[in-house]
Order: C-alpha cells, then structure tokens, then sequence
C-alpha cells in the first residue's frame, strides 16, 4: 500500500511539473515557428532597414534584415485567447547598450497567414532586462485580461502611449496627437 502511494504521488507530480505555462511561445510554436513569429512582429515594432522608408518595411525583399534580428530580442509571453487573439510581450534593444524596453500588443493571423490588425499596446521606459521582466509581466497579465487601459497612466513604467502620443494603425507607429489651437 504504501509503494502504491509513492508511486501514485510521483505520478501526480511529474504530471502537474510538465503542464505547460499558457504564457509560453513553445505552447504554439515550434523553434523555427517561434523564430519567423519573432520576425514578424519585429517588422512591425522596429525600425525599418538603412535607406527603407517606414511603410516599406513590410516588403518580402526585407524579411531576412528582420530575421538576422531574432538573437537580440526575446518572446517572453505569448498567449493565443480564445477568439483567435495573438498576445506578444517582447524585449527589445533600445538606445542604451545595457538597458533594453518591453513591447506589448496583440494582432491576428489574417487568411493569407499574415499578421493583421497588429497593434502595439504599451512600450516601456528603458530599463535593466530584470525590472523589464517583473513590471511588464504584470502589465501582460493585465493586457491579456482587457484591464490595461487602467495602467496606462504609470509614467515610470510606460513611456507610449502617453497624453501627447497615440499608436496609428495604419502606419503601425507611435505619432504625437494633433494639438488643439
């Protein structure tokens, strides 16, 4: 009786130690999936290559510029919802060698295997990758369960959107808000 019961336990434990976190990019990707996934939401949050104007990011002859970037960023939550919703919390390089930014935002898959109705959410401040880690965690959680726009407003977390900036869906950038004369 009492083998029966370690066994059992091992059993229950090695079954709840491998759940997999709903958090995780491996959840819905394969390595070579995660990398191309990484790639293309890198053409949407980065900048465009030398001598590319913005809107011309998105052009075939570009892919492999954003793929060489892979190594210097990282997918630390992704999340498919029920409705289809792809969630991204990425890391990225910023101005600063030592310190880097968060980005958050979702989109869909359009039927042309695409990225569509991409939108960026919140970017940080610059940050060690460490404070990065805790305080965009919570704001990921928090995006996930439709309850971000109540964060938006901690300056020294988020740096866009702000009360002058606002993220265009069209160009998929970052603009300042039209000032009223």
């Amino acid at each position: 009786m009492k083998k029966i019961f370690i066994f059992c336990s091992i059993g229950i434990l090695l079954i709840s130690c491998s759940k997999k976190d709903k958090y995780a990019i491996n959840t819905y990707y394969n390595s070579e999936q995660q990398n191309d996934r990484l790639a293309e939401v890198i053409t949407y949050i980065y900048s465009a290559p030398t001598f590319t104007k913005m809107e011309d990011r998105f052009e075939d002859k570009h892919k492999s510029y954003y793929r060489s970037l892979t190594s210097k960023f990282e997918v630390v939550k992704y999340f498919i919802s029920t409705d289809s919703i792809h969630y991204y919390y990425v890391i990225r390089p910023s101005s600063i060698a030592s310190e880097r930014r968060a980005v958050g935002g979702h989109f869909k898959i359009g039927k042309n295997l695409k990225l569509v109705n991409f939108k960026e959410e919140f970017v940080t401040r610059v940050m060690t990758e460490e404070d990065l880690k805790h305080k965009s965690s919570f704001l990921f959680d928090e995006m996930v369960k439709g309850n971000l726009k109540k964060f938006i407003a901690m300056k020294h977390y988020i740096q866009w959107p702000n009360e002058v900036s606002y993220y265009d869906s069209i160009s998929y950038e970052w603009k300042i808000k039209a000032r009223d004369n």
